[in-house]
């Protein structure tokens, strides 16, 4: 029995199993400086062209489990990123003149402020707010290593659904300090 607790435990571990997600809508994110979803030209207005864009980007949502109602889905998107003193500041991915934010971050843009119902997302953010605002303990985190996370040491995620597909997940990530770092969000159609 013990042996079979262990191995329950590893494969729970192993897997990016985050059991039942909280939801933040992007369409419920708001903000002055950053654009969530848009339209192209609003974003090139605003940040000038993307410094790297990558044509026809194939993006796979496959389901977590074999009981999930989701279908497996695949996306061919166009990526847009842009970059500060050579580190990625924020990605986009665009379809049909639309873009979508994919990854975006908060120590490179330290003004930034993206506001969602419970929480307002910026560098000062620290996971003890988070916690607070979600009553979260100790097994919605996981804690990464270098290998998950190379520019950390070692940081904080928690995951949450966008509402969208499964594998549609918004990750907020946190330094060794326990401040928000970066935020990635699964690409998925719009």
């Amino acid at each position: 029995m013990k042996h079979l607790i262990v191995f329950l435990f590893s494969i729970y571990a192993c897997c990016d199993l985050y059991g039942q997600l909280d939801t933040i809508r992007l369409s419920e994110m708001k903000s002055d400086n950053v654009f969530i979803i848009a339209d192209k030209e609003e974003l090139i207005r605003a940040f000038g062209m993307p410094c790297h864009i990558e044509k026809d980007f194939q993006f796979n949502c496959y389901t977590r489990s074999i009981y999930s109602t989701d279908k497996d889905t695949v996306f061919y998107l166009n990526s847009l990123t842009y970059y500060k003193n050579y580190e990625v500041s924020m990605s986009y991915v665009e379809t049909e003149g639309r873009i979508r934010l994919t990854y975006f971050d908060f120590k490179i843009n330290k003004n930034a402020v993206i506001y969602t119902p419970k929480l307002k997302l910026h560098r000062k953010l620290k996971l003890s707010d988070v916690k607070r605002a979600y009553n979260y303990n100790h097994t919605f985190i996981k804690q990464t290593v270098g290998l998950e996370a190379p520019e950390l040491i070692k940081g904080y995620i928690i995951a949450f659904s966008t509402g969208e597909h499964e594998c549609a997940t918004i990750e907020l990530v946190f330094d060794s300090k326990k401040k928000l770092r970066y935020m990635t969000i699964g690409a998925y159609g719009f």
